[in-house]
């Protein structure tokens, strides 16, 4: 809808005046349009994530801010900083939905992770794979659908006694 915003506002101040995309919009591709013609594109989750405001314009009066629809989605999952259900741009990885969501934490296992894909072209459509987070796992394309989830260290603990009780 329309929304008056300051006359020194940004693109990106004014997506959080107004509250920013919906559920259904996307945050990585949002257009500003200026005389009928797209000018810029922005990709919030760059901005999110990594503090980009490089693309950030200065609005004009009349310009037009466009959301589209989100575009295709993956989740990630588990032993992770920020789970969540992430748009994916072309060319997506698993180490690049890693970065987004600020990297793997302490806790998460490097030799074990689990890609759960659907692909009707396959006899059994829907599939598990293990992988490990290695230079090859961070490798792997991402695809829409995808649920990767990243599991915790064992907790168990080697080379400690316990004494418990009367001691």
């Amino acid at each position: 809808g329309k929304h008056l915003v300051g006359s020194v506002s940004s693109l990106i101040n004014a997506l959080f005046e107004t509250g920013g995309p919906s559920a259904n919009g996307s945050l990585r591709a949002i257009e500003l349009r200026r005389g009928g013609k797209k000018i810029a594109t922005i990709d919030m989750y760059a901005f999110l994530s990594k503090g980009d405001n490089t693309t950030d314009m200065k609005l004009m009066a009349g310009d037009i801010i466009f959301i589209p629809p989100a575009g295709n989605r993956a989740a990630l999952l588990g032993t992770i900083n920020a789970p969540a259900i992430y748009e994916l741009k072309v060319g997506e990885t698993v180490n690049s939905i890693l970065s987004l969501s600020g990297g793997l934490p302490t806790l998460a296992a490097p030799q074990k992770a689990q890609l759960e894909r659907v692909d009707a072209s396959r006899e059994i459509a829907r599939y598990v794979e293990d992988f490990a987070l290695d230079p090859k796992g961070l490798g792997l394309a991402i695809k829409a659908g995808d649920i990767i989830t990243v599991f915790q260290v064992s907790p168990q603990i080697a080379n400690v006694v316990t004494l418990q009780g009367n001691v």
